[in-house]
């Protein structure tokens, strides 16, 4: 055989045999566990370069931790071998047997699958895992009460017991809630402490605190939660402490609590027509309101409460549906926490706008209910108000100002049961006529309008526009275009019965122009001064023509 000929039959045989040797295996110690163990899954690459590995689905399995990537190189009589691996640390948290499928990775252009694994994980004795008094340490689940109300607040909380040293505590599997809303308490401040549990000295620690507020009624049960520790080898006088004797003699333990189960009751029925969702203690303030306000005047009342019950789900009415007056849905403060400790208490304001239907002495009756599980009864704080309403549309006479927070200007007792003299027409018609016999004969307005270089006609001018505010002139604005959309109908101003006639007649741009006036409302019942939310507001008053 030619030498050239029997090089190349010897370099294709080697590489055959290099092929032969490469291999993508999944591998584990494990075929079964006990439910809340944790294994290792090794992905092993050997004899070749490969790029792009695509880790399989674990469910359900939970990672805990990895990848972790290795890399090894061994040389045995001269011939080399590599290979890299990938690993992960997988928590069993379901009872049942389960496959894992392959792994894969591109190799030499090619994808090579790994095999798949089988692993059975088989439901734990009662207190493996969990408690025990010879490993010393567990972890305590515990709520306040095992039986509540819909919405009531619960306090779940997660406590470490220990008799030895801890190191390098981390949760493998976080609690399940869908059955609650819930908020998390910082416990990081919190020092460890000694107890006495069944007649041994502990030392525990708070891990967690979780404020829970049930939205099902019926059974619910919150499953084990599972941490990871590692156990010192050596103990000393410090339960939480690290010491270099105990770093490099610790093992690796999970820890799982024990299950709740909670009985969740529905609220009492009927509840009272005011109640807005409200479950818990509870404390509130109801504004005070002038005694007077024209037909057209909105009138803003504020509620303060202040509780330990869910402020997200809460959506006081604060005035039931009559025919007395119309309500805007609510302006809502932010929520502020007041306290934690025993339980979580928030605070929040909700602003109300009510336009009165009709002229007349009403009597406004707002109310705020809530349940109170600890007298299992509704709780409702209420106020009666006397309100004359009148006739009159002009809005530019009196805003509603609410007591609490802004002052109110009512008009003045003389002492005879009379209002004011200067709230009479006559008396500002006798100081006209005083002043124009003393003005006019001596030429003083003439002269004075003269020196300033101020025309008449421009005097008024200048009066109508400080008196013009953006409100007067935006409602003068959409009461001409309503006046020109419907001509069978004769508009004046923006009052309930505008808009009562509006939303009667059914047109298509109905619904558009009951929008722009509950905008041109809350701009100016609300006060604001924004140049650029009242333009905007115009521009879109224009485009109805």
């Amino acid at each position: 055989m030619p030498r050239s000929l029997l090089i190349f039959v010897i370099a294709v045989l080697t590489v055959y045999a290099t092929h032969a040797q490469v291999s993508f295996d999944a591998i584990t110690e494990v075929k079964s566990i006990l439910e809340g163990s944790t294994f290792v899954v090794r992905y092993k690459l050997a004899n070749a370069e490969g790029r792009q590995f695509q880790a399989p689905e674990f469910t359900p399995f939970t990672i805990v931790g990895g990848p972790n990537k290795s890399v090894q190189t061994t040389i045995i009589n001269g011939a080399m071998t590599s290979s890299v691996s990938y690993s992960y640390s997988l928590l069993a948290n379901k009872v049942g047997t389960f496959e894992i499928p392959p792994a894969s990775m591109i190799v030499q252009g090619r994808t090579l699958k790994s095999n798949s694994l089988r692993i059975s994980v088989v439901k734990s004795q009662a207190g493996t895992n969990r408690r025990s008094d010879d490993k010393g340490f567990f972890i305590l689940a515990e709520v306040d009460t095992s039986s509540t109300y819909l919405g009531q607040q619960l306090n779940l909380t997660y406590t470490l017991y220990t008799r030895v040293n801890l190191e390098n505590l981390e949760i493998l599997k976080s609690p399940e809630l869908q059955s609650f809303q819930f908020e998390y308490i910082s416990t990081g401040h919190l020092q460890a402490q000694t107890t006495v549990y069944k007649g041994q000295n502990y030392t525990t620690k708070l891990l967690s605190r979780i404020i829970l507020f049930p939205i099902k009624t019926g059974w619910v049960e919150i499953a084990p939660v599972i941490y990871r520790v590692g156990v010192a080898g050596e103990s000393n006088d410090d339960p939480f402490g690290f010491s270099m004797p105990s770093f490099f003699n610790t093992r690796i333990e999970n820890i799982q609590t024990n299950p709740l189960r909670i009985f969740v009751k529905d609220l009492p029925k009927p509840a009272p027509a005011s109640f807005s969702g409200a479950v818990g203690d509870f404390s509130a303030s109801i504004s005070k309101i002038a005694p007077s306000f024209n037909l057209s005047d909105a009138i803003q009342i504020k509620l303060d409460i202040r509780g330990n019950g869910n402020l997200d789900l809460i959506q006081p009415s604060l005035i039931s549906s009559d025919s007395l007056f119309e309500s805007s849905a609510p302006k809502t403060g932010d929520i502020v926490k007041v306290g934690e400790d025993p339980f979580l208490v928030k605070a929040r304001s909700y602003e109300f706008l009510l336009t009165p239907k009709k002229s007349g002495e009403v009597i406004l009756v707002p109310a705020f209910s809530y349940f109170d599980p600890a007298k299992g009864k509704y709780i409702t704080f209420s106020d009666s108000l006397d309100v004359k309403i009148n006739a009159t549309t002009n809005s530019s006479t009196r805003e509603n100002q609410s007591s609490s927070d802004i002052f109110f200007y009512p008009e003045v007792d003389n002492g005879t049961g009379d209002p004011d003299i200067f709230h009479k027409w006559y008396a500002w018609l006798a100081l006209g006529l005083i002043l124009g016999i003393y003005l006019i004969p001596s030429g003083k307005v003439q002269s004075w309008l003269q020196k300033n270089q101020v025309s008449p006609s421009a005097a008024l001018k200048s009066k109508n526009a400080v008196q013009s505010s953006p409100a007067d002139r935006l409602e003068q604005k959409l009461v001409k275009h309503l006046n020109t959309i419907y001509p069978h109908h004769h508009f004046e101003s923006l009052n309930y019965e505008s808009k009562e006639w509006i939303s009667s007649s059914h047109l298509p741009e109905s619904q558009s122009i009951l929008n722009l006036i509950q905008e041109w409302e809350y701009l100016k019942f609300s006060k604001i001064e924004d140049k650029i939310s009242w333009n905007d507001l115009e521009i879109k008053i224009d485009k109805l023509s």
